[in-house]
């Protein structure tokens, strides 16, 4: 049969203001007003009008390409010019390549990855441990057996279950995706065609990650799209990439409404948002898409912080981290996937911080610094963006250390050194006394590790020249300057970070 053509109108008006919406902390990280009377959102909301209707008539053949083609029908005789070269041959094969179940194009393949094709079965001197899905195969469906070997089961006797066990497939043109080096895996290829297929979820292979197909059914499916793949086209079928992605949670839940039951509904929800059987191959994660998804739970009144998080443990297979995204501020507002990527969900309830919003308590921190020469002032924002987030932070061991139970109230100040101080405090006579625990910040000392693109690492002085300033304020400023949390009380942090770079030295 000949190929299906592919459908462009794809994507309804729904889906493209979605996609729009998805795409606004990428580039304007400072619009946070998604309401429909927002006029940005009203000119988002015409453009995929018009953009649907445009989808609308790409899709249609019109009247005029109908008559076109027919007077090109109805056209002269072609006679094929005598000693072609081979360029013109070739040229000429490819343009009037026509043929059922051939692979051109990247739907092709995705297409072709999903069809029934046959395995070849080798009889053996011996007895020999057989894979389960061509053991259950055999048994179910092989009706007849010649005395030969390397035979081609027909279609009739034995119909492979092997596509059956192929639940989504993912082409990628002109990438090697079967390179052991990660780098080399995100290079372009030319002539190379790379097949990523997801097996169902109760495949034998599955690890403790995601399902991973089978050596059979990755060879049987390179040789079947290989027979139907143009000449001079290298393919390689593989298995995807799972990236483990964690969520450290604030939330802010409502008084009428028990931790245990919000905890519950989190959980619920991140394990059906990250199910890598539904996630699109080569879709980044956002913060955004993590806030409009627990806000709508039962129980929530806001959410305070959130930060995805990917690392891998010793005992994963076929696991990566990916890259932290950023907005021009210094936060992170997402993970990067890349085409290979399926997220495979790891947040654990102990990343989950939960409190009455009556308990939050608004801080405010600005610290302006100036960076040393030679510094790069967007990963000196991030870095102490992270570290005043982990001092503040209750998942923290900060403010574990001091605070443990939770019950205990703390003294927030600015030292003279240019440092941020926290202290634990007891109540003694109405009054506050320090009970001598303290931890203490200093942002004057940075210092990270960059990777890069020779494969060595290079270290990246960080180091700030001065600190000019740490601005302190909250709505429980004491006599002195310090801040006041009392006992049960969550930070809410609200921090910004100010870099000059204009001083050299």
């Amino acid at each position: 049969m000949p190929l299906e053509l592919p459908n462009l109108d794809d994507r309804t008006y729904e889906d493209l203001v979605a996609e729009a919406l998805r795409l606004i902390p990428n580039y304007a990280p400072e619009w946070t007003n998604y309401n429909p009377s927002d006029p940005g959102i009203t000119l988002i909301e015409m453009l995929a009008y018009l953009t649907e209707m445009l989808l609308y008539r790409q899709n249609r053949i019109t009247d005029d390409n109908l008559r076109t083609f027919l007077r090109l029908l109805n056209g002269p005789d072609w006679v094929a010019e005598q000693n072609q070269d081979l360029a013109q041959e070739i040229q000429d094969a490819v343009l009037n390549l026509r043929d059922e179940y051939r692979a051109i194009t990247a739907e092709d393949y995705e297409t072709l990855s999903q069809e029934k094709f046959n395995i070849w079965l080798v009889q053996m001197q011996q007895e020999e441990k057989a894979d389960k899905l061509l053991e259950k195969s055999l048994k179910d469906r092989c009706k007849e057996w010649w005395d030969t070997t390397n035979l081609e089961v027909k279609e009739e006797n034995l119909p492979s279950k092997v596509s059956q066990k192929i639940k989504r497939a993912y082409c990628v043109p002109q990438r090697y995706l079967g390179a052991g080096r990660e780098e080399e895996k995100k290079q372009s290829k030319p002539n190379y065609v790379s097949v990523l297929i997801l097996p169902d979820k109760d495949s034998d292979s599955a690890n403790q990650l995601g399902p991973q197909p089978t050596t059979l059914l990755r060879d049987a499916l390179q040789g079947y799209l290989q027979q139907r793949s143009i000449l001079t086209t290298r393919l390689s079928v593989v298995g995807p990439t799972y990236t483990p992605i964690s969520v450290e949670i604030l939330v802010a839940r409502r008084s009428d409404v028990l931790t245990e039951t919000v905890s519950n509904g989190i959980v619920k929800a991140m394990q059906q948002f990250l199910d890598p059987e539904n996630w699109p191959f080569s879709r980044d994660v956002h913060v955004s898409e993590v806030y409009e998804l627990l806000e709508k739970i039962d129980g929530i009144d806001y959410l305070t912080d959130v930060l995805l998080v990917s690392e891998c443990q010793p005992e994963d297979q076929h696991c990566l981290a990916t890259e932290t995204l950023w907005n021009d501020r210094g936060e992170p507002i997402g993970l990067e996937l890349y085409d290979h990527y399926l997220p495979a969900n790891r947040l654990k309830l102990d990343q989950i911080a939960i409190a009455p919003s009556a308990n939050f308590l608004v801080v405010q921190l600005t610290i302006k610094v100036r960076a040393a020469s030679g510094a790069n002032p967007d990963l000196l924002r991030r870095q102490i963006k992270s570290q005043t987030r982990a001092f503040f932070h209750p998942l923290y061991p900060t403010i574990r250390d001091l605070n443990p139970d939770g019950e205990t109230a703390m003294k927030i100040e600015v030292t003279a050194a240019k440092t941020i101080k926290m202290s634990s405090l007891r109540l003694e006579n109405s009054k506050y006394v320090e009970t001598g625990s303290f931890e203490e910040l200093n942002l004057a000392i940075n210092q990270v590790t960059s990777y890069v693109e020779t494969g060595s690492f290079e270290e990246l002085n960080l180091a700030i020249n001065q600190v000019t300033s740490i601005e302190l304020s909250g709505d429980r400023i004491q006599k002195g300057g310090w801040l006041l949390i009392k006992a049960g009380e969550v930070i809410d942090l609200r921090s910004q970070v100010e870099v000059d770079s204009a001083i050299t030295g």
